[in-house]
């Protein structure tokens, strides 16, 4: 066990350390430190009787989280594209963000609409079904029975991304810029689910942080709507977990969590979800014959070999990992666990350290010449390392194609703003 005042320590140097090679605080470097330090933190105030970490998994571990700093030094120490005193910033169309925002929620909306429609006929009504049955509305969208037009919603996440970056364009909010968050929020509302809006929200934001000059905002009488949305949103966010009946009791659960959970009964499984994964990676080390990855590279080509399975070849990869026990049941053992199983002990230091690499690479490059496209991979990336303490959302198809689709439309929007006069990013 290591002491939870180690981990902070620990984590605040991450952080300081991704501040000096990055020269800003808001940094992949930084939000791996303080996401892995959150996680850690939590296992070890151990309200819940976790099984002992053993030695073997606090080395994989530090040595995942040693490379994916050294991958960031590499780049940023060879200099790659110094960036200017003042980096230039292409001319947008405002026109063709709003076009492309509008026109992704829409198709986005699709998958909503069928899926309203399909709850109204399972249950008589979407409010019977949220209301009412909360918990079995969960277990049929989970199982794919409710699911709508599936492959609609991978427009929402570009979408995301570039209502962030026209929200920073343009220094305003409108009501074209919080579309997708809204479209995210109502479908996680008919779906009972949160991962989406989650996610759909950490890209808004990051897409928002990193478009320069993201700094100056106006503020306006429509940041009024935006308080009040964030508050329903957060609200909305602990809500579903509430009501359609997550568990409230969790095998080791201790005393103080039990007081806590008496005022607010989300709150064991949002603590379980944070601090699982590492005790889970550690029975995944303990247990590999649960492992049942038959395909090199199972978790992080899931979504070739998927489709491959699509066109009748024998490389069908299940959606969902197998579960450990830690006493909780969970299958979401961080993102180590899915790299061990794809490449071995090497992957556990291959991969974030290429990953990293290619982070303080766009990173910089767009420091010195911004691009959109860059933008979206980036954000995209920095998605996957937001949660690599819990899972690996590479193996998620709406990642990939997301990544995909939204680097292919700012490559568009680059070459349409190269055709116009190019001015200097606000500071």
């Amino acid at each position: 066990m290591i002491a939870p005042f180690v981990l902070i320590v620990l984590s605040a140097a991450g952080v300081l350390a991704g501040r000096c090679l990055s020269r800003r605080w808001l940094n992949h470097l930084s939000v791996y430190a303080i996401t892995w330090g959150v996680s850690l933190v939590a296992c070890e105030v151990r309200l819940l009787n976790y099984n002992p970490i053993r030695l073997v998994a606090w080395v994989y571990m530090a040595a995942a989280c040693l490379s994916f700093f050294l991958g960031a030094a590499l780049v940023e120490f060879a200099g790659v594209d110094p960036a200017p005193e003042r980096a230039l910033l292409p001319e947008f169309n405002p026109a063709h963000f709003k076009a492309l925002i509008i026109v992704l929620c829409v198709v986005s909306s699709v998958s909503l609409v069928e899926q309203v429609r399909q709850t109204n006929r399972e249950f008589g009504g979407i409010l019977n079904a949220i209301l009412l049955n909360p918990n079995q509305l969960y277990g049929l969208r989970t199982e794919g029975e409710l699911g709508g037009f599936p492959y609609f919603t991978l427009f929402a996440f570009p979408a995301t991304c570039l209502a962030g970056a026209y929200t920073a364009r343009t220094r305003r909010v409108t009501l074209v810029g919080l579309f997708p968050l809204l479209i995210a929020g109502v479908g996680a509302v008919v779906a009972m689910q949160r991962a989406g809006l989650v996610m759909n929200t950490v890209l808004f934001l990051y897409a928002y942080a990193f478009f320069p000059g993201s700094g100056r905002f106006v503020f306006n009488k429509q940041m009024v709507f935006v308080s009040v949305l964030i508050v329903i949103m957060v609200s909305g966010f602990l809500a579903i977990g509430s009501h359609r009946g997550s568990y409230v009791y969790f095998q080791g659960q201790t005393r103080t969590l039990n007081s806590i959970a008496e005022y607010l009964s989300s709150l064991p499984a949002l603590y379980a979800y944070v601090s699982e994964p590492p005790p889970a990676f550690n029975q995944y080390l303990l247990h590999p014959e649960a492992d049942t990855n038959d395909f090199f590279g199972c978790y992080t080509f899931a979504s070739i070999y998927r489709l491959l399975a699509k066109l009748r070849f024998r490389t069908y990869v299940p959606y969902y990992p197998p579960y450990y026990y830690t006493p909780a049941d969970t299958n979401q053992a961080t993102y180590l666990a899915y790299i061990h199983s794809d490449f071995g002990p090497a992957g556990i230091v291959l991969v974030p350290f290429a990953l990293s690499a290619l982070l303080s690479f766009l990173a910089r490059r767009n420091a010195n010449k911004f691009r959109l496209w860059r933008l979206m991979v980036y954000v995209n990336l920095l998605l996957v390392v937001t949660f690599s303490f819990s899972g690996y959302y590479l193996t998620y198809t709406y990642w990939s194609v997301g990544l995909i689709l939204g680097a292919l439309l700012g490559w568009w929007m680059d070459n349409a703003a190269d055709r116009q006069q190019t001015v200097p990013a606000p500071v």
